[in-house]
């Protein structure tokens, strides 16, 4: 019985060690060819390297984009729903047009206007409906004044004159129109 186990215990051995798969030891052959190979890749890093150098680092400042959703419901609240075709500028001025002009040609007209403005005399009234002054001129421009551009308290007319020919005068600079308001299909 004795026998019988070691030759059991020996066979399972064998066995045991011929399972394993036979390896074959690592040699570092390096050939023409692996050289080549290094020393492209070590120019490929290196290019990048001085292109990395080349390049500014630039820091881009996030763009502020000013919600002008107020201003937009201010001077609509100004102008009467008869006359639902008009232009708003960045700063408040305001061209309006009869029906009958396409967006792009009512864009470019108030553009035209705008960039053609000279001091010209505005007639201010306090708004009804909106906490600012509504301006006019003989040309056709109209400008939004908004309480919070003149300050809050009593304020003097000659003030909020000055602060819509100021207005006026940024969106000539500037001519961004914000808004394009087209009569609302029923």
């Amino acid at each position: 019985m004795k026998h019988l186990t070691l030759i059991c215990l020996f066979g399972i051995l064998f066995i045991a060690c011929n399972s394993r798969p036979f390896t074959k030891p690592i040699t570092a052959v390096s050939t023409q060819t692996d050289k080549k190979e290094v020393q492209k890749t070590v120019e490929a890093i290196e290019t990048v390297e001085v292109i990395k150098k080349q390049v500014p680092n630039t820091t881009t400042e996030p763009i502020i984009v000013e919600d002008l959703t107020a201003l937009q419901f201010s001077v609509a609240l100004g102008i009467s729903s008869q006359r639902p075709r008009w232009v708003l500028f960045e700063n408040g001025t305001y061209i309006i047009f009869p029906e009958g002009y396409t967006d792009a040609q009512i864009k470019g007209k108030a553009i035209e206007m705008v960039s053609a403005y000279t001091s010209e005399s505005i007639t201010l009234k306090k708004s009804n409906l909106a906490k600012g002054w509504i301006g006019s001129t003989s040309k056709g421009i109209y400008i939004y004044v908004s309480q919070e551009d003149v300050g809050s308290g009593i304020t003097d007319n000659n003030a909020v004159k000055a602060q819509a020919l100021q207005n006026i005068e940024a969106d000539k600079k500037e001519l961004r129109v914000v808004h394009i308001n087209s009569k609302k299909k029923s």
